[in-house]
């Protein structure tokens, strides 16, 4: 039912955006303490175009442009490409790459596989 040009949620609705931003406040403020500054980060990607973002950072050099900009120094980036998102999520987790690129799939996947029980 419409009001005055808003929908009008059910108290369920209403509670579960209270419930996400509630959550979502909490995940988020609890990871203040690890940050760090690095002068190297790893990345990786994968062969096609739906990594067209990734190839144009990695052409112009905009993280270390960015980094730059922000007083961080001289970042250096290191690029490396992988055929599957299993063999990315290996390189993760064996502590050689710093951010990866990929779908949800595997990320649910690697999300498994490293919570604690």
């Amino acid at each position: 039912m419409r009001m005055r040009g808003f929908v009008r949620l059910t108290s369920a609705c209403k509670w579960m955006f209270l419930w996400l931003a509630g959550a979502t406040a909490l995940w988020g403020g609890g990871n203040a303490g690890a940050l760090a500054e690095v002068k190297e980060i790893r990345l990786a990607q994968q062969f096609g175009v739906n990594y067209l973002p990734l190839i144009v950072m990695k052409r112009y050099r905009l993280i270390e442009k960015h980094a730059e900009k922000a007083g961080l120094g001289a970042v250096k980036v290191t690029w490396a490409q992988f055929g599957s998102g299993a063999a990315m999520n290996d390189a993760l987790l064996a502590d050689n790459l710093d951010f990866a690129s990929g779908g949800v799939g595997l990320l649910l996947k690697i999300w498994d596989r490293t919570r604690s029980e």
